[in-house]
């Protein structure tokens, strides 16, 4: 094969129809070349001590959740920390991971800080093969950490997220 044609070789499928599938961040199953989120600091930062303030609740409960995140590196650094949530899979396309919420932070050498983020139950939401938004009874896993939880991130150098899970009923 020339080396021309490798260079445009589309990691997208071709638009003959309005699948999500292979498509954003959220249904790739392919390795990204960076992760979404990756990069975001200069920092050398840990994630421990995922929490949750409860370990299942009802589709139309909130849940906290909460991590440390600490700075290891030399310098004072931001770091955008991000929460991602997968939930349970179904019969029809569901995202493998989605974006639910962001901080960013400050931290000196050697400090640490833990941040909790509040997950509402409309963050819960996929939408099924009719159009619906739902929330299906399950295992949900949420992530904590600096970009998103493909194992291309801590290959490029990403500091390792930190997880839990949460069961959903009606």
């Amino acid at each position: 094969m020339h080396l021309n044609s490798l260079l445009h070789q589309p990691d997208l499928p071709a638009y003959t129809d309005y699948s999500m599938n292979g498509r954003t961040y959220r249904y790739m199953q392919k390795a990204p070349m960076y992760p979404f989120g990756f990069g975001l600091t200069y920092g050398k930062f840990v994630y421990s001590n995922i929490s949750l303030n409860k370990k299942s609740i009802h589709n139309n409960e909130s849940v906290q959740v909460s991590a440390t995140v600490a700075n290891q590196g030399s310098i004072a650094s931001d770091e955008v920390v991000q929460l991602y949530i997968s939930a349970p899979q179904q019969n029809y396309l569901t995202p493998l991971y989605a974006l639910k919420g962001f901080q960013r932070i400050s931290l000196k050498p050697n400090e640490s800080k833990t941040l909790s983020f509040t997950i509402k139950p409309d963050e819960l939401q996929i939408i099924n093969e009719n159009g619906d938004a739902v929330i299906p009874n399950g295992e949900y896993k949420i992530y904590i950490g600096g970009s998103s939880p493909v194992a291309r991130s801590e290959e490029l150098g990403a500091p390792a997220l930190v997880a839990t899970s949460i069961v959903i009923k009606d």
